[in-house]
């Protein structure tokens, strides 16, 4: 069903259809509950301190387990973000939250697999190139640069790719 067809079907309804149409979307389905949710108590904070929790487990998890370091942990959390509307700048905060835990994770963790280096290069370029879109390089300037310096100090196999998205943009 389109948009516009949608729309025509609303048109139809009257003010008590809608909202038992909306009571059971709200009942049926978890995104719309956490959209109701966050839309009637919007606390950016709280829902950015949670994806933060979350992703900081993936690198380190409670009880000494071992560290999946999912990227997928953080992909959910920032579709989340952007789909409630949370402000750019507290996306960009999260998104280098997540890069420089993973950047900074320790070095005798000898971490071999290069979809990690890669999926990290991937959101950095994303996150560096939205930065720049939106305009807000000049606060995000000193993070980008440490996050550069921080690859090349750990000598990751791809440091040479984060250096040139730096340099495409300066």
């Amino acid at each position: 069903m389109s948009k516009r067809e949608l729309k025509k079907h609303l048109e139809t309804l009257d003010e008590n259809q809608l909202k038992e149409q909306i009571m059971d979307l709200y009942e049926r389905f978890k995104d719309i509950k956490e959209f109701y949710k966050f839309y009637f108590n919007p606390n950016e904070e709280k829902l950015l301190e949670e994806a933060k929790v979350a992703v900081t487990k993936e690198f380190y998890p409670p009880r000494s387990r071992r560290p999946k370091m999912r990227p997928t942990t953080f992909k959910k959390y920032m579709k989340q973000l952007v789909t409630l509307g949370v402000s750019v700048d507290n996306q960009f905060d999260f998104a280098f939250y997540y890069i420089d835990l993973a950047v900074s994770f320790p070095r005798s963790r000898n971490i071999r697999k290069a979809n990690f280096h890669q999926s990290i290069y991937k959101s950095f370029e994303e996150t560096v190139s939205l930065i720049f879109k939106e305009g807000f390089d000049g606060v995000y300037l000193k993070k980008m640069e440490k996050v550069v310096d921080e690859v090349w100090k750990k000598d990751w196999p791809n440091k040479s790719s984060f250096d040139k998205v730096l340099d495409l943009y300066l």
